[in-house]
Protein backbone atom coordinates (compact mmCIF):
# COMPACT_ATOMS: atom_id res chain seq x y z
CA UNK A 1 0.00 0.00 0.00
CA UNK A 2 1.45 3.62 -0.89
CA UNK A 3 1.11 6.23 1.70
CA UNK A 4 -1.74 8.48 -0.53
CA UNK A 5 -3.51 4.62 -0.09
CA UNK A 6 -3.37 4.40 3.39
CA UNK A 7 -4.00 8.47 4.45
CA UNK A 8 -6.98 8.11 2.48
CA UNK A 9 -8.24 4.53 4.24
CA UNK A 10 -7.46 6.63 7.35
CA UNK A 11 -9.47 9.56 6.65
CA UNK A 12 -12.47 7.51 5.76
CA UNK A 13 -12.13 5.17 8.63
CA UNK A 14 -12.23 8.74 10.99
CA UNK A 15 -14.89 9.56 9.25
CA UNK A 16 -16.75 6.56 9.14
CA UNK A 17 -16.11 6.85 12.82
CA UNK A 18 -17.56 10.30 13.42
CA UNK A 19 -20.67 9.57 11.43
CA UNK A 20 -21.41 6.30 13.41
CA UNK A 21 -20.66 8.17 16.69
CA UNK A 22 -23.19 11.24 15.94
CA UNK A 23 -25.88 8.82 14.16
CA UNK A 24 -25.35 6.47 17.79
CA UNK A 25 -25.71 9.85 19.51
CA UNK A 26 -28.82 11.34 17.97
CA UNK A 27 -30.86 7.84 17.97
CA UNK A 28 -30.27 7.04 21.26
CA UNK A 29 -30.94 10.66 22.67
CA UNK A 30 -33.69 10.17 25.62
CA UNK A 31 -37.00 11.60 24.76
CA UNK A 32 -37.07 15.06 26.74
CA UNK A 33 -39.37 15.47 30.05
CA UNK A 34 -42.68 16.91 28.79
CA UNK A 35 -43.22 20.29 29.25
CA UNK A 36 -45.60 22.81 27.89
CA UNK A 37 -42.55 24.64 26.08
CA UNK A 38 -41.55 21.39 23.94
CA UNK A 39 -44.81 20.14 22.98
CA UNK A 40 -47.12 20.50 19.80
CA UNK A 41 -50.63 20.81 20.36
CA UNK A 42 -52.84 18.45 18.02
CA UNK A 43 -56.55 18.25 18.08
CA UNK A 44 -58.66 16.17 15.96
CA UNK A 45 -61.12 13.03 15.91
CA UNK A 46 -60.19 9.70 17.22
CA UNK A 47 -60.53 7.20 15.00
CA UNK A 48 -58.77 4.26 17.00
CA UNK A 49 -57.21 3.43 20.10
CA UNK A 50 -54.65 0.02 20.33
CA UNK A 51 -51.87 -1.40 22.28
CA UNK A 52 -48.97 -0.73 20.86
CA UNK A 53 -45.85 -2.54 19.88
CA UNK A 54 -43.95 -1.34 23.10
CA UNK A 55 -44.08 -3.10 26.59
CA UNK A 56 -47.67 -1.36 27.82
CA UNK A 57 -47.96 1.32 25.14
CA UNK A 58 -51.41 2.49 24.20
CA UNK A 59 -51.21 4.07 20.39
CA UNK A 60 -54.00 6.75 19.86
CA UNK A 61 -54.70 7.29 15.58
CA UNK A 62 -56.40 10.41 14.89
CA UNK A 63 -58.87 10.63 11.77
CA UNK A 64 -56.87 13.16 9.40
CA UNK A 65 -53.36 12.06 10.26
CA UNK A 66 -50.90 9.44 9.28
CA UNK A 67 -49.01 10.01 12.61
CA UNK A 68 -49.35 7.18 15.46
CA UNK A 69 -49.38 9.05 18.99
CA UNK A 70 -48.74 6.65 21.60
CA UNK A 71 -48.65 7.00 25.46
CA UNK A 72 -45.58 5.09 26.96
CA UNK A 73 -46.40 2.04 29.32
CA UNK A 74 -50.17 3.58 29.80
CA UNK A 75 -50.94 -0.10 30.52
CA UNK A 76 -48.17 -0.36 33.56
CA UNK A 77 -49.38 3.13 35.26
CA UNK A 78 -53.30 2.06 35.14
CA UNK A 79 -54.93 2.53 31.80
CA UNK A 80 -56.64 -0.30 29.64
CA UNK A 81 -57.27 0.26 25.77
CA UNK A 82 -60.91 -0.77 26.46
CA UNK A 83 -61.30 2.17 28.64
CA UNK A 84 -59.79 5.02 26.16
CA UNK A 85 -61.35 3.44 23.37
CA UNK A 86 -64.86 4.40 25.19
CA UNK A 87 -63.87 7.53 25.89
CA UNK A 88 -62.23 8.53 23.18
CA UNK A 89 -62.73 6.83 19.53
CA UNK A 90 -65.70 9.20 17.53
CA UNK A 91 -65.04 12.13 19.98
CA UNK A 92 -62.39 15.17 19.34
CA UNK A 93 -59.71 15.82 21.36
CA UNK A 94 -57.14 17.88 21.77
CA UNK A 95 -53.57 16.16 22.65
CA UNK A 96 -50.68 17.52 23.74
CA UNK A 97 -47.03 15.53 21.86
CA UNK A 98 -43.51 16.21 22.78
CA UNK A 99 -41.29 17.79 20.22
CA UNK A 100 -38.09 15.05 18.99
CA UNK A 101 -36.52 14.60 16.16
CA UNK A 102 -34.72 11.37 15.85
CA UNK A 103 -33.18 9.78 12.81
CA UNK A 104 -35.05 6.35 13.86
CA UNK A 105 -38.14 8.61 12.68
CA UNK A 106 -36.72 10.92 10.40
CA UNK A 107 -40.58 12.12 9.33
CA UNK A 108 -41.43 12.05 13.11
CA UNK A 109 -44.39 9.55 12.48
CA UNK A 110 -44.17 8.69 15.43
CA UNK A 111 -44.94 11.21 18.45
CA UNK A 112 -45.25 10.70 22.09
CA UNK A 113 -48.22 11.81 24.46
CA UNK A 114 -47.75 14.00 26.71
CA UNK A 115 -51.50 15.37 27.42
CA UNK A 116 -54.87 14.34 26.44
CA UNK A 117 -58.28 16.43 27.01
CA UNK A 118 -61.51 15.77 25.72
CA UNK A 119 -64.82 17.86 26.50
CA UNK A 120 -62.97 20.11 28.18
CA UNK A 121 -61.92 17.03 30.71
CA UNK A 122 -58.14 15.90 31.54
CA UNK A 123 -58.05 12.25 30.25
CA UNK A 124 -54.02 12.00 30.39
CA UNK A 125 -50.81 14.10 31.62
CA UNK A 126 -47.69 13.89 32.33
CA UNK A 127 -47.39 17.52 32.80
Amino acid sequence: MTVKSLKVRNISFVLLTVFFLAFAFLALKPLPKASLSNCIKYSDVVSEVSKGDGEGDIVVKLKNSNNYYYINRAIDYGYSVEVLKEKLVGKKIELLAISHWTPLDPASKTKHIAEIKTDGVLIYSEL
